[in-house]
């Protein structure tokens, strides 16, 4: 087992133990045998204890939901509104659960900002999920947690489980309350691969606000986040846990291909200047939006609080209802484009599978004929070569295959052009033979054309209009003279049909030049 495996399989059971042991203590505190937990249970990595504020008891007793608190532990609050109103809510259970973090002693402007959430999940139905004691160090505890709710979910059967998280930021303020989070999710006819959406500012990636699919892949990614400072020391990540995700969506095919960039206003939306300037930028928050966030902004207490002052008001103007808003067209015009990119990519890559395989066929035509022309180690080079380009197109069985949504098998396209490059270049030797028979054919072409327009010359009657047996093979006579001319000169490279077009007309003018004699004899 080589270093790097052993690190994986380290990390691995490091997080799964950190994950069996909050669970744990959870359940001995319902069992009465746990009154407190002050340890440090890992120092440096896993801190557990129970903490208090004016929501919380001393001793680390859980805020109580509005239908029972689901075996929720001392340092975890989790609550499922009784009943919702919101137009994603009727008569069904709950697809989107809402997640957050509010850690490191009483805070109220973050307790004030959660409200606003609160007010937003009683509306649509959402559980509410926030960890108030940290797991891991720091902000990795943020995707711990995440991860701890996924397994959780996972676990469940799959007519009961959610089917997507929000992550939301304690530095969000949600503005208007009808919007429900159903609509950013990818439309799922065609964008069922899609597993993570995620926005940009300024400096890159901002993963203050992202909805991510309760699915294994996300279970992948949170655990290659939390392990990616043991397993790549070398990487700097400026934002912690934040670069470690960019990296990952960026750099790894196995991330990238199931994240989605979608516009940053859509849930993930700064403030303005000025919170009543019309004129913002694509970022800012507008009337209408979802939330607000407040992400490395100087003075972030009192600006949070101006605009909480305002969210609090319920002005209709702020809480617009979702036909009234901007979103159902922005993004359904979002998904079309790229609904259209998605198809555009697709049929480019069935274009490169259709001539690579062009390639191999003319290769292995080429090869029959001029093949004994070459010296040995130059055909072995062409067949390896060869051989390669098949395997890009047409993976062995003990390859894995991935499907696409319109059931092609998913190839790697810079692998089948640099196959294809190579192949090209092998064939080289093959091609100067190939070009030279197709020179040779040219030649033959034209000598024939010149033959047939000689004995069209020499006839008495070249139109044959006066010699009603020779009409027809005057006329065909013609028609193959013009289209073995258009064969040698638009179409030279192909050979074969400029060698049989050269063939029937020589038959063919062979038989008229005897017409002729015979009519001059009679």
């Amino acid at each position: 087992m080589d270093a790097r495996v052993k690190q994986i399989v380290k990390v691995g059971i490091l997080v799964f133990s950190c994950i069996v042991l909050v669970y744990t203590l959870r359940t001995l505190y319902y069992s009465d045998q746990l009154i407190k937990v002050q340890s440090v249970a890992f120092p440096g990595i896993l801190r557990i204890g129970s903490w208090s504020s004016s929501s919380w008891e001393p001793g680390g007793t859980t805020v109580q939901d509005e239908t029972g608190n689901d075996g929720a532990s001392p340092t975890e609050e989790v609550v499922r509104p009784a009943a919702a109103s919101g137009p994603f809510s009727v008569n069904r259970r709950a697809t989107v659960g809402k997640v957050t973090i509010i850690t490191g002693g009483p805070n109220p402007t973050y307790e004030r900002a959660l409200k606003t959430h609160r007010r937003h999940d009683r509306l649509h139905g959402y559980p509410l999920y926030v960890l108030r004691q940290g797991i891991l160090e720091s902000v990795w505890s943020k995707p711990a947690y995440i991860l701890s709710l996924l397994l959780k979910e996972l676990s469940r059967p799959e007519s009961e489980r959610l089917k997507w998280l929000l992550w939301f930021d304690a530095d969000t303020v949600i503005m208007n309350p009808q919007i429900p989070l159903e609509i950013f999710l990818p439309p799922a006819d065609n964008f069922d691969e899609i597993h993570l959406l995620v926005t940009n500012d300024s400096n890159g990636l901002n993963n203050g606000v992202f909805p991510i699919r309760v699915h294994p892949w996300s279970v992948e990614l949170m655990s290659a986040i939390i392990s990616f400072p043991i397993l790549r020391p070398d990487t700097r990540i400026k934002f912690r846990d934040q670069s470690a995700l960019e990296e990952l969506i960026t750099h790894e095919a196995r991330f990238s291909k199931h994240t989605m960039h979608v516009p940053q206003r859509w849930f993930n939306a700064f403030q303005s200047g000025m919170m009543f300037n019309e004129t913002i930028a694509p970022h800012e928050i507008r009337r209408g939006d979802l939330l607000v966030h407040f992400a490395g902004t100087t003075e972030r207490e009192t600006k949070m609080s101006n605009w909480m002052d305002l969210a609090e008001q319920h002005l209709p103007e702020w809480e617009l209802d979702l036909k009234s808003t901007s979103y159902e067209g922005e993004i359904r015009t979002f998904w079309a484009a790229k609904q259209a990119e998605i198809d555009a990519a697709r049929q480019h890559r069935l274009d490169v599978v259709d001539a690579a395989t062009a390639l191999i066929s003319a290769v292995e035509a080429h090869l029959v004929a001029f093949g004994n022309q070459l010296a040995a180690n130059q055909t072995g080079n062409i067949t390896q070569h060869l051989h390669d380009l098949r395997l890009q197109i047409l993976p062995d069985q003990q390859q894995q295959q991935q499907i696409s949504n319109d059931g092609a098998t998913e190839v790697n396209i810079t692998l089948i052009a640099q196959a294809a490059d190579s192949l090209k270049e092998a064939t080289a030797p093959l091609l100067v033979l190939v070009e030279q028979a197709q020179k040779q054919a040219v030649r033959e072409a034209h000598d024939a054309i010149f033959d047939a327009e000689s004995v069209l010359m020499q006839m008495p009657d070249p139109t044959g209009v006066n010699n009603g047996r020779l009409t027809s093979e005057v006329q065909n006579v013609r028609e193959r003279i013009e289209k073995l001319k258009e064969l040698s000169v638009q179409r030279p490279g192909e050979m074969e049909s400029i060698k049989a077009g050269t063939a029937a007309l020589r038959v063919l003018c062979g038989g008229l030049r005897g017409g002729v004699m015979k009519g001059g004899v009679e």
